[in-house]
Protein backbone atom coordinates (compact mmCIF):
# COMPACT_ATOMS: atom_id res chain seq x y z
CA UNK A 1 0.00 0.00 0.00
CA UNK A 2 2.58 2.44 1.16
CA UNK A 3 4.88 1.59 -2.43
CA UNK A 4 1.68 2.36 -4.40
CA UNK A 5 1.39 5.54 -2.72
CA UNK A 6 5.19 6.45 -2.58
CA UNK A 7 5.26 5.83 -6.45
CA UNK A 8 2.04 8.27 -7.06
CA UNK A 9 3.98 10.93 -4.95
CA UNK A 10 6.92 10.33 -7.17
CA UNK A 11 4.48 11.04 -10.40
CA UNK A 12 3.49 14.16 -9.36
CA UNK A 13 6.90 15.63 -10.04
CA UNK A 14 6.91 14.39 -14.00
CA UNK A 15 5.43 17.76 -15.07
CA UNK A 16 6.83 20.17 -12.88
CA UNK A 17 10.24 18.70 -13.06
CA UNK A 18 10.19 18.29 -16.42
CA UNK A 19 9.26 21.99 -16.99
CA UNK A 20 12.57 22.70 -14.56
CA UNK A 21 14.62 21.24 -17.28
CA UNK A 22 12.71 21.94 -20.40
CA UNK A 23 13.84 26.00 -18.95
CA UNK A 24 17.17 25.41 -18.90
CA UNK A 25 17.48 24.45 -22.86
CA UNK A 26 17.54 21.04 -23.91
CA UNK A 27 15.71 20.59 -27.44
CA UNK A 28 12.05 19.14 -26.75
CA UNK A 29 13.28 16.19 -29.25
CA UNK A 30 16.16 15.21 -27.56
CA UNK A 31 14.24 15.39 -24.00
CA UNK A 32 11.67 12.87 -25.13
CA UNK A 33 13.82 10.96 -26.67
CA UNK A 34 16.81 10.39 -23.39
CA UNK A 35 14.12 10.28 -21.25
CA UNK A 36 12.52 7.43 -22.92
CA UNK A 37 16.22 6.18 -24.13
CA UNK A 38 17.78 6.32 -20.60
CA UNK A 39 14.95 4.12 -19.21
CA UNK A 40 15.36 1.39 -21.90
CA UNK A 41 18.81 1.20 -21.18
CA UNK A 42 18.52 0.36 -17.42
CA UNK A 43 15.72 -1.95 -18.18
CA UNK A 44 18.08 -3.58 -20.84
CA UNK A 45 18.95 -6.34 -17.98
CA UNK A 46 14.85 -7.18 -17.92
CA UNK A 47 14.35 -7.43 -21.33
CA UNK A 48 16.92 -10.25 -21.95
CA UNK A 49 16.14 -11.98 -18.05
CA UNK A 50 15.62 -15.39 -17.82
CA UNK A 51 12.01 -14.47 -17.51
CA UNK A 52 11.27 -12.59 -20.70
CA UNK A 53 8.34 -13.51 -22.60
CA UNK A 54 9.26 -14.64 -26.30
CA UNK A 55 7.35 -12.67 -28.96
CA UNK A 56 6.26 -15.64 -31.12
CA UNK A 57 2.70 -14.05 -32.37
CA UNK A 58 2.67 -11.69 -34.90
CA UNK A 59 -0.27 -10.56 -33.18
CA UNK A 60 1.58 -9.44 -30.59
CA UNK A 61 4.39 -7.97 -32.26
CA UNK A 62 2.02 -5.44 -34.41
CA UNK A 63 0.01 -4.70 -30.99
CA UNK A 64 3.68 -4.08 -29.13
CA UNK A 65 4.99 -1.90 -32.12
CA UNK A 66 1.37 0.15 -32.16
CA UNK A 67 2.12 0.34 -28.38
CA UNK A 68 5.65 2.11 -29.37
CA UNK A 69 4.03 4.57 -31.18
CA UNK A 70 1.35 5.74 -29.34
CA UNK A 71 4.18 5.91 -26.47
CA UNK A 72 6.07 8.18 -28.50
CA UNK A 73 2.91 10.46 -29.73
CA UNK A 74 2.26 10.40 -25.89
CA UNK A 75 5.70 11.59 -24.87
CA UNK A 76 6.01 14.67 -27.15
CA UNK A 77 2.37 15.22 -26.93
CA UNK A 78 2.77 15.62 -22.92
CA UNK A 79 5.62 17.66 -22.78
CA UNK A 80 4.49 19.75 -25.71
CA UNK A 81 2.06 21.41 -23.49
CA UNK A 82 5.06 22.09 -21.26
CA UNK A 83 7.40 23.65 -23.74
CA UNK A 84 4.44 25.88 -25.16
CA UNK A 85 4.38 27.60 -21.63
CA UNK A 86 1.05 26.03 -20.01
CA UNK A 87 1.81 25.25 -16.61
CA UNK A 88 2.76 21.93 -15.46
CA UNK A 89 -0.49 21.12 -13.16
CA UNK A 90 -2.63 22.27 -16.11
CA UNK A 91 -0.97 20.01 -18.10
CA UNK A 92 -1.29 17.18 -15.43
CA UNK A 93 -5.26 17.34 -15.20
CA UNK A 94 -5.80 18.07 -18.66
CA UNK A 95 -3.76 14.71 -19.47
CA UNK A 96 -5.89 13.01 -16.79
CA UNK A 97 -9.26 13.46 -19.19
CA UNK A 98 -8.36 9.97 -20.65
CA UNK A 99 -11.58 8.44 -19.20
CA UNK A 100 -13.69 10.62 -22.11
CA UNK A 101 -11.82 8.93 -24.65
CA UNK A 102 -11.98 5.28 -22.82
CA UNK A 103 -15.63 5.76 -22.95
CA UNK A 104 -15.94 7.17 -26.46
CA UNK A 105 -14.34 3.65 -27.37
CA UNK A 106 -16.25 1.57 -25.98
CA UNK A 107 -19.12 3.25 -27.40
CA UNK A 108 -17.97 1.93 -30.94
CA UNK A 109 -16.86 -1.46 -29.46
CA UNK A 110 -20.13 -3.60 -29.72
CA UNK A 111 -18.74 -6.25 -27.05
CA UNK A 112 -18.50 -3.73 -24.48
CA UNK A 113 -21.85 -2.09 -22.76
CA UNK A 114 -21.30 1.40 -21.03
CA UNK A 115 -22.57 2.60 -17.78
CA UNK A 116 -24.62 5.12 -16.08
CA UNK A 117 -21.08 5.73 -14.14
CA UNK A 118 -18.92 5.81 -16.80
CA UNK A 119 -20.91 8.25 -18.80
CA UNK A 120 -21.30 10.39 -15.36
CA UNK A 121 -17.41 10.09 -15.33
CA UNK A 122 -16.89 11.49 -18.95
CA UNK A 123 -19.37 14.89 -18.29
CA UNK A 124 -17.32 15.34 -15.19
CA UNK A 125 -14.53 15.36 -17.63
CA UNK A 126 -15.96 17.70 -19.71
CA UNK A 127 -17.06 20.24 -17.05
CA UNK A 128 -13.98 19.80 -15.31
CA UNK A 129 -11.88 20.94 -18.43
CA UNK A 130 -14.37 23.78 -19.24
CA UNK A 131 -13.80 24.93 -15.64
CA UNK A 132 -9.61 24.20 -15.80
CA UNK A 133 -9.23 26.17 -18.66
CA UNK A 134 -11.61 29.03 -18.92
CA UNK A 135 -9.07 31.81 -17.96
CA UNK A 136 -7.36 30.33 -21.19
CA UNK A 137 -9.78 30.28 -23.26
CA UNK A 138 -12.14 33.22 -22.43
CA UNK A 139 -8.87 35.67 -22.51
CA UNK A 140 -7.19 33.97 -25.59
CA UNK A 141 -3.67 34.34 -24.21
CA UNK A 142 -0.89 32.26 -26.30
CA UNK A 143 -1.53 29.11 -23.73
CA UNK A 144 -4.82 28.92 -25.28
CA UNK A 145 -3.65 27.60 -28.37
CA UNK A 146 -0.84 24.58 -26.70
CA UNK A 147 -3.69 23.53 -24.51
CA UNK A 148 -4.51 21.11 -27.07
CA UNK A 149 -1.16 19.13 -26.66
CA UNK A 150 -2.35 17.89 -23.07
CA UNK A 151 -5.58 17.06 -24.60
CA UNK A 152 -4.08 14.67 -27.17
CA UNK A 153 -1.63 13.34 -24.81
CA UNK A 154 -4.83 12.31 -23.11
CA UNK A 155 -6.27 10.47 -26.19
CA UNK A 156 -3.25 8.50 -26.72
CA UNK A 157 -2.94 7.54 -23.05
CA UNK A 158 -6.60 6.21 -23.57
CA UNK A 159 -4.89 3.79 -26.00
CA UNK A 160 -2.24 3.06 -24.28
CA UNK A 161 -4.00 1.58 -21.19
CA UNK A 162 -6.58 -0.54 -23.76
CA UNK A 163 -3.94 -1.68 -25.87
CA UNK A 164 -1.86 -2.62 -22.47
CA UNK A 165 -4.59 -4.46 -21.21
CA UNK A 166 -4.77 -6.47 -24.33
CA UNK A 167 -1.12 -7.35 -24.42
CA UNK A 168 -1.50 -8.11 -20.78
CA UNK A 169 -4.39 -10.49 -21.51
CA UNK A 170 -2.03 -12.16 -23.81
CA UNK A 171 0.13 -13.24 -21.60
CA UNK A 172 2.81 -10.32 -21.41
CA UNK A 173 4.71 -9.42 -18.04
CA UNK A 174 4.19 -6.45 -16.89
CA UNK A 175 8.26 -5.68 -16.65
CA UNK A 176 8.25 -7.06 -20.48
CA UNK A 177 5.93 -4.57 -21.36
CA UNK A 178 7.51 -1.65 -19.77
CA UNK A 179 10.49 -2.33 -21.68
CA UNK A 180 9.32 -3.34 -24.38
CA UNK A 181 7.03 0.00 -24.17
CA UNK A 182 10.14 1.96 -24.01
CA UNK A 183 12.55 0.23 -26.51
CA UNK A 184 10.12 0.53 -29.28
CA UNK A 185 8.73 4.44 -28.03
CA UNK A 186 12.63 5.17 -28.23
CA UNK A 187 12.65 3.71 -32.27
CA UNK A 188 9.49 5.46 -33.00
CA UNK A 189 10.83 8.81 -31.46
CA UNK A 190 13.86 8.41 -33.56
CA UNK A 191 12.03 7.96 -36.42
CA UNK A 192 9.59 11.30 -36.18
CA UNK A 193 12.56 13.61 -34.82
CA UNK A 194 15.27 12.62 -37.18
CA UNK A 195 15.22 15.85 -39.30
CA UNK A 196 14.67 17.96 -35.67
CA UNK A 197 17.75 15.78 -33.81
CA UNK A 198 19.54 17.08 -36.77
CA UNK A 199 18.80 20.47 -36.96
CA UNK A 200 19.06 20.95 -33.13
CA UNK A 201 22.29 19.35 -32.31
CA UNK A 202 24.11 22.91 -32.02
CA UNK A 203 21.38 23.37 -29.28
CA UNK A 204 21.58 20.46 -27.90
CA UNK A 205 25.73 20.67 -27.83
CA UNK A 206 25.54 23.91 -25.86
CA UNK A 207 22.78 22.84 -23.11
CA UNK A 208 24.73 19.36 -22.84
CA UNK A 209 27.96 21.37 -21.72
CA UNK A 210 26.69 22.29 -17.96
CA UNK A 211 27.40 18.63 -16.57
CA UNK A 212 24.19 19.65 -13.86
CA UNK A 213 22.21 19.77 -17.02
CA UNK A 214 23.44 15.82 -18.36
CA UNK A 215 23.36 14.80 -14.57
CA UNK A 216 19.80 16.06 -13.81
CA UNK A 217 18.59 14.76 -17.27
CA UNK A 218 19.56 11.29 -15.94
CA UNK A 219 18.11 11.60 -12.52
CA UNK A 220 15.35 12.60 -14.21
CA UNK A 221 14.35 9.86 -16.44
CA UNK A 222 15.72 7.20 -13.63
CA UNK A 223 13.90 8.73 -10.41
CA UNK A 224 11.13 10.20 -11.95
CA UNK A 225 10.44 7.90 -14.67
CA UNK A 226 11.25 4.43 -14.41
CA UNK A 227 11.20 4.38 -10.70
CA UNK A 228 7.94 4.94 -9.66
CA UNK A 229 6.65 2.51 -12.48
CA UNK A 230 8.58 -0.05 -11.17
CA UNK A 231 7.15 0.61 -7.43
CA UNK A 232 3.87 1.54 -8.90
CA UNK A 233 3.78 -2.48 -10.62
CA UNK A 234 5.29 -4.01 -7.73
CA UNK A 235 3.01 -2.35 -5.28
CA UNK A 236 -0.25 -2.85 -7.63
CA UNK A 237 0.58 -6.71 -7.23
CA UNK A 238 -0.77 -6.34 -3.10
CA UNK A 239 -3.32 -4.09 -3.28
CA UNK A 240 -6.56 -4.40 -5.38
CA UNK A 241 -7.40 -2.65 -8.85
CA UNK A 242 -9.68 -0.03 -7.20
CA UNK A 243 -7.08 1.16 -4.65
CA UNK A 244 -4.51 1.22 -6.93
CA UNK A 245 -6.49 3.61 -9.34
CA UNK A 246 -8.19 5.64 -7.17
CA UNK A 247 -4.64 6.57 -5.51
CA UNK A 248 -3.17 7.18 -9.39
CA UNK A 249 -5.90 9.37 -9.33
CA UNK A 250 -4.17 12.03 -6.47
CA UNK A 251 -1.09 12.44 -9.23
CA UNK A 252 -2.67 15.57 -10.11
CA UNK A 253 -3.24 16.50 -6.95
CA UNK A 254 0.37 16.36 -5.80
CA UNK A 255 1.60 17.83 -9.14
CA UNK A 256 -0.51 20.93 -8.37
CA UNK A 257 1.41 21.01 -4.68
CA UNK A 258 4.74 20.56 -6.59
CA UNK A 259 4.15 23.51 -8.76
CA UNK A 260 2.50 25.66 -6.05
CA UNK A 261 5.63 25.14 -3.69
CA UNK A 262 8.19 25.60 -7.08
CA UNK A 263 6.49 28.71 -8.46
CA UNK A 264 4.66 29.80 -5.98
CA UNK A 265 1.72 29.40 -7.81
CA UNK A 266 -1.63 30.50 -6.87
CA UNK A 267 -5.03 28.49 -8.37
CA UNK A 268 -8.30 30.47 -8.54
CA UNK A 269 -11.60 28.63 -7.62
CA UNK A 270 -12.14 27.60 -11.31
CA UNK A 271 -9.02 25.43 -10.87
CA UNK A 272 -10.02 23.67 -8.10
CA UNK A 273 -13.71 23.18 -9.12
CA UNK A 274 -12.05 21.43 -12.76
CA UNK A 275 -9.41 19.79 -10.51
CA UNK A 276 -11.70 18.00 -8.30
CA UNK A 277 -14.34 16.51 -11.38
CA UNK A 278 -11.20 15.11 -13.30
CA UNK A 279 -10.13 13.88 -10.27
CA UNK A 280 -13.86 11.99 -9.79
CA UNK A 281 -13.83 11.28 -13.14
CA UNK A 282 -10.50 8.75 -12.58
CA UNK A 283 -12.02 6.82 -9.25
CA UNK A 284 -12.25 3.11 -10.48
CA UNK A 285 -16.37 2.99 -11.51
CA UNK A 286 -16.29 -0.62 -9.24
CA UNK A 287 -15.76 1.43 -6.19
CA UNK A 288 -18.14 3.88 -7.02
CA UNK A 289 -20.71 1.16 -8.00
CA UNK A 290 -20.11 -0.73 -4.90
CA UNK A 291 -20.03 2.50 -2.52
CA UNK A 292 -23.15 3.80 -4.23
CA UNK A 293 -24.64 0.08 -3.75
CA UNK A 294 -24.04 0.13 0.27
CA UNK A 295 -25.37 3.63 0.80
CA UNK A 296 -28.60 2.46 -0.80
CA UNK A 297 -28.31 -1.05 1.70
CA UNK A 298 -27.86 1.11 4.36
CA UNK A 299 -30.67 3.92 3.91
CA UNK A 300 -32.98 0.79 3.55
Amino acid sequence: MLIVFASVLIFGLVHPASKLLLDQGIPLSYFCTLYVGIRFVIQLPFLFSRGTTNIKSRKIFRLLLLVGLVGALLQFFEFKGIHQGLPPATVTFLMFSYPIWILVINIFNRNRTVGAIEVAQSIAVVVGIFFLTQNEVTNFSFASSALVYPLLASIFIAAWIILSNRLRKDGVGTFDLSAYYDLLSVGALLAIFSGKLLQEWPQFLAWSEGINNISGMVAYSLLVGLLPNLMFYLGSRRVSSHFAGTVMGLEPLFSSIYSAIIWKSAFGSHFVIGGVLILLANVPKEFLASTFRRELVYEK
